[in-house]
Parts: C-alpha cells; structure tokens; sequence
C-alpha cells in the first residue's frame, strides 16, 4: 500500500543528516583534487579538459558560491527523494522508510561519501535511480515526480561524461529490450532514453556558447592514453618503433611513470613537458591508435583486466586526503569566509585517512556480498528489475571507468552502494511476502 502522506519534517531532517554525515563530521563538506576546478567554473564560463560547466552551474544555482553546504545539502536531498520515490514504487511507503534506509546505507556502504563531497560524483547513481523508476514505473507516478525525475536524469547526464555515457548505455541496451520484450513500459522507456539523448545534443552547444569550442567535453583521450601507459601498452609501442622520426615521446622511452595519475597530474611528468592536454594531443592519438592496431588482443586483455579491476574497487576512493593544493587555492580565493572552517576541518588535517580505511573494512565486503546476491537473485529468476538494473549499471560503470580512465576506488565506489539498497528492496520484498502468507495459512 503507497504511503502518499507528506514526509514528516522529522524523517527528512535524519535522513538528509544521515547522508550528509561525513561533511558534518568533517565541518566542512568534503572537496576533491577536482573540486577546485569545478568551483572555478560557478565562478566563470571556462571550458577545462575533463570538466564540463553542468557542475559549475549547479554550484552557482545552489548557493555554492558563498558557501559550499547548500550543494551537498540539494546532492543529499535529491538523493533521499529518489529512495524514498523508489520504495514507495515498491510498495514501501516513502519518508519514514526512506529516513531509515538512509541511515542504514550511510552505516554500511560509501553512499554518505559520495553525497557529502562537492563533486559531480554524487549524480552517478542518480542517473540509475532515475532511469529505473521512470522506465518501469512512470505509469504510477505523479505528474510532478515524472518531471521532477527526468529532470535529474538530465541533469545527470549533464554534470559529467560518464554519467551520459552510463545513461546512453542504459537507453540503447536494456531500454530497447524493455521497449521491445513489455510494450507496457515503453512510454517510461522513451522518456528515460530521451534525457541522455537531450543532454548529448545540449552538451556540445553549451560547451560552444561558453568556449568558443562546440564538441563535447575535452580531453578524454588523454585519461585513455594513461590508462594504457599504466597498463604498459605504451611501452611496449615505444619499444616496437622506438627511434622514429618525430615520435617525441621515444625521449622518454624506459622512464616513463608507473601510472596514469603520475602521468597525467605530476608537474615534472613527459606529458606536461611535451605539450599537455592539447600540445600533446596529436601523438598521444597516434600512440594510441598504432597501439591498438599492433597489438589488438593485448589491448582488448588490458581492457578486460582494467574493467574487472574496477568493478571490484568499491571503496571510499583513495584519495579522501588533504593533498589538493588547487581547491585549497580556489576556495581561499573564492570563498574567503569559509576559510576557517575548510582549515580546520578533518580532512584539512588529514585525520580523515584512518578512518575511510578502517570504514571500508565494513564497506568493501558488504557491498560486493551484495552484488553476488543480486546476481543470485537474478540467476534465480526472482525480483529481476531492479537487480538487473543495478548489476547492469555497475558493470557498465566499471567498463567506463576502468577502459577509458583506469581503475580507482572513487569511480565505482561512488555508485556500488546502489547493490546494497536493491537488496534491502529485495529483503523488504521477502518478508512482505511472509508475513501475507501468515495469515491465508491461519485460515485454511
């Protein structure tokens, strides 16, 4: 039975201070390496590789440019609607339950982290949440929440390039089953494939109008070409036609860095003295591409290992520190006032650390125990929509991630604890199942 009484202001309080928990900790919401450059963007209409503006607007329209609480504070809100909007579609009521699912995600999995860091990051599992609900339940829904939802799905799409890609994903491999196998969803079907689709062509127009450049957001061969530096496809190239006339990274062939990071970020890294993001750009291409035609299955192994790599990595992310020197500068410089609390915060003062690592103790196995029980519950043949959805999602993240960035805790973290809420879905399913058993059983 739906529960379509207002939330009780009391359960939305506990539930946004349980998602919010890790920043309210901390004093300060969470930053990132990125985080700066996001913050930069609300600030002006700059186009960076690998940051689009979508998140710079959002922080601009929250508030985020005097203080940064109220874009965790709308991360956190979003979030709690669409679970409470998720268990009332499965028959458990909304806010109290949505206030305690809430609690219970933040207790056991990496949801309250990823909600409570200014980071584009907290959208991920947005973007599955709303594609679920709008493909097989837009017919039982308000008006209002079809709205409400596609416009996340949207915004989601918008904030960041794997979200679109994830999103695309979704639309044109079990969207188009669903349009095709249950003609019942396919209105809901269609909306949801529409909104990656709207952001795809919205995009290329906004990075235009801001930049002068219209495409989509730059630099991704760049996270690419690190990632098979790091996988020693790289090498292995400079190695097969090393020395060649203008092949300037043959310079560097044996001392190259042991990681896409090192290569990427390190200010004495080849990539930086070669030219970077865009000096850089032509060769790393033509590496790449005579990489994949030398050796094709190396690569294609590469790539399998990096995505199953990743999909394991459902940590916090590793990067929970103080080593952001770029942030700091940008909220010294744009947010003056939040100064002294970001100073004394714990992350701040790298006391966050020990923490994560002994949190993710819990974490790590509980969400991939999880996983296994919604492929279980699938293999079963029980409860599949939202179990395949959430196994779908994970694993085109992990293949998103791991082939075109390289493995990191954050990037599958940020989304792995959607496992934990399906399986609560699922239990709550079962024991509903129970308990009208009990009483058909009394009677005979």
């Amino acid at each position: 039975m739906t529960n379509r009484h207002p939330i009780a202001p009391l359960a939305i309080a506990l539930g946004l201070a349980a998602l919010l928990a890790p920043a309210l900790a901390n004093g300060f919401p969470l930053v990132f390496h990125d985080t700066g450059a996001y913050l930069a963007r609300a600030f002006d209409s700059r186009l960076e590789p690998g940051r689009g503006p979508f998140y710079g607007f959002f922080i601009a329209a929250t508030g985020g440019r005097f203080t940064l609480w109220p874009v965790i504070a709308v991360q956190a809100a979003a979030t709690l609607w669409l679970l409470s909007l998720t268990l009332r579609l499965h028959g458990f009521g909304g806010g109290r339950m949505a206030a305690l699912t809430a609690l219970g995600l933040s207790a056991t999995s990496t949801a309250a982290w990823g909600v409570a860091t200014v980071m584009p990051d907290a959208f991920a599992p947005l973007t599955v949440l709303a594609w679920y609900v709008l493909t097989f339940d837009a017919g039982r829904m308000r008006p209002w929440e079809i709205a409400g939802t596609a416009a996340l799905l949207l915004l989601s799409a918008l904030v960041h390039m794997t979200h679109l890609a994830l999103g695309l994903g979704l639309a044109l491999c079990p969207g188009a089953i669903v349009m095709i196998r249950w003609p019942e969803f396919r209105r809901g079907a269609l909306l949801a494939a529409a909104m990656p689709v709207a952001a795809l062509v919205l995009l290329p127009l906004v990075n235009g109008a801001v930049s002068g450049q219209y495409g989509l957001t730059p630099g991704g061969q760049t996270f690419v070409f690190g990632r098979m530096l790091q996988s020693g496809l790289v090498e292995r190239y400079l190695d097969d036609h090393c020395p060649l006339p203008g092949l300037r990274l043959c310079g560097y062939r044996g001392t190259l860095p042991a990681t896409a990071d090192e290569w990427i970020w390190d200010s004495d890294s080849p990539f930086q003295a070669l030219g970077g993001w865009d000096g850089y750009a032509e060769e790393m291409r033509r590496i790449a591409v005579g990489s994949l035609s030398d050796h094709p299955g190396a690569n294609l192994q590469a790539a399998a290992e990096a995505a199953g790599e990743q999909f394991l990595r459902v940590g916090t992310g590793e990067d929970i520190g103080n080593e952001y020197w770029h942030t700091a500068r940008e909220i010294e410089r744009r947010l003056p006032a939040s100064g002294p609390a970001f100073v004394g915060g714990l992350q701040h003062n790298d006391r966050l650390g020990l923490i994560t690592d002994l949190l993710n103790r819990l974490y790590v196995p509980l969400t991939l125990t999880a996983t296994a029980t919604l492929a279980t519950l699938l293999l079963l043949g029980q409860q599949w929509r939202l179990p395949a959805t959430v196994l779908i999602a994970l694993a085109g993240n992990a293949f998103l991630c791991g082939v075109f960035s390289g493995p990191h805790d954050r990037y599958q973290g940020r989304m792995a604890w959607l496992a934990i809420f399906a399986v609560m879905i699922s239990a709550l399913e079962v024991l509903t199942l129970r308990r009208d058993r009990r009483p058909a059983e009394s009677r005979r």
